[in-house]
């Protein structure tokens, strides 16, 4: 066939394939178990492979039982909606959370959507699907209202009566261990850190709330 004047050349079943074997080969270069569509994916999941994905270091329920620590601390997780996310240890898990945070994308213009990757297929994460599948309350604090006051919470947790100071809260200064323990999960579950040493202005924050009973929106 004579190509016309400003006919196309484009074959998409030719572009298809073509983008399917760079797939591929990208899968193989960074010997993914999931698709890669970019080099810049295959960085952050190059990133992400020296992180402890699910390791949090929870202190075993049979010694918190023993010391009799058990109850308390898990009212604190039932109380802020929590208690169920920090039994997520399976190991069929960790592949799908790595493909989640190598294909998360940040939130689009003027929206709270989340776009990323599962099982290879594209996927959004509104307020909306947080709100129902996971139980999370659109409405809540979302900044710390006038009635926070770090030093004197940092004071109640540690007993240090100085200016509370994100380089220098130390976690160790925790007095109450159901706190220190909370703050575990603060630090490793909803922020994703690998250590939980330090505390940090948002963790303290989260815990005020927690402790005064009071409403957090977690999708904000």
């Amino acid at each position: 066939m004579v190509r016309t004047k400003g006919s196309s050349s484009r074959n998409p079943q030719v572009e298809e394939e073509s983008q399917q074997v760079e797939e591929e080969n990208l899968c193989k270069q960074y010997k993914a178990k999931f698709p890669i569509l970019s080099h810049e994916e295959g960085g952050r999941l190059t990133k992400i492979r020296f992180r402890e994905i699910l390791d949090c270091k929870y202190i075993p329920n049979s010694l918190l039982n023993d010391v009799k620590m058990l109850e308390p601390f898990n009212q604190l997780l039932t109380q802020c909606g929590l208690m169920k996310f920090v039994s997520m240890h399976e190991d069929s898990i960790v592949d799908l959370v790595t493909e989640f945070y190598t294909t998360l994308e940040g939130h689009a213009k003027n929206t709270n959507t989340l776009k990323f990757r599962m099982d290879g297929k594209p996927h959004q994460l509104t307020s909306s699907f947080m709100q129902r599948v996971f139980g999370f309350k659109k409405d809540g604090l979302c900044e710390p209202p006038a009635s926070y006051k770090s030093k004197d919470f940092w004071k109640f947790l540690t007993g240090l009566d100085t200016p509370f100071d994100t380089r220098r809260g130390k976690a160790m200064f925790i007095k109450d261990i159901k706190y220190w323990l909370l703050h575990k999960v603060l630090a490793c579950v909803v922020f994703h850190k690998t250590k939980s040493n330090r505390v940090s202005s948002q963790e303290l924050f989260l815990m005020w709330c927690i402790h005064n009973k009071k409403q957090v929106n977690w999708t904000y």
